[in-house]
């Protein structure tokens, strides 16, 4: 009876490794060709846009009428966003750009300064 037993678990741990091997891989949520989101462009603008501007204004590097004329230029500048081709960044990415400057802790770099530091923002290189 002894014999059995054995094989019998190697028989079971051979089929828990067979199916742990032929599973889909970690982070393949979904898998078989879904297809990947992409950021909406003109979003992705409005909140950069925004967020250049509410650093220039938070650490007084614009005045409030520089900072209220930043902000009023938004709108005219986002409506016809869009990528170029063969880019496709996903909105985790668009995210991580605007995370980067909503960070309290570079405030005190200029916003030019801290685009060229960080590739973070540099969605289509």
């Amino acid at each position: 009876m002894r014999p059995f037993r054995g094989w019998l678990l190697r028989l079971a741990a051979a089929g828990f490794i067979a199916v742990g091997l032929t599973g889909p891989a970690p982070g393949d949520v979904g898998g078989c060709g879904v297809s990947v989101s992409i950021a909406d462009p003109v979003l992705h603008c409005e909140e950069k846009s925004f967020w250049q501007c509410r650093r220039e204004e938070f650490s007084m590097r614009a005045t409030p009428e520089e900072s209220a004329a930043c902000y009023d230029a938004i709108p005219g500048m986002c409506p016809g966003a869009s990528w170029p081709a063969d880019c496709e960044p996903t909105p985790a990415q668009s995210q991580a750009c605007i995370d980067l400057l909503q960070s309290g802790e570079y405030v005190d770099i200029p916003t030019p300064e801290l685009l060229s530091s960080f590739n973070t923002c540099n969605l289509c290189p």
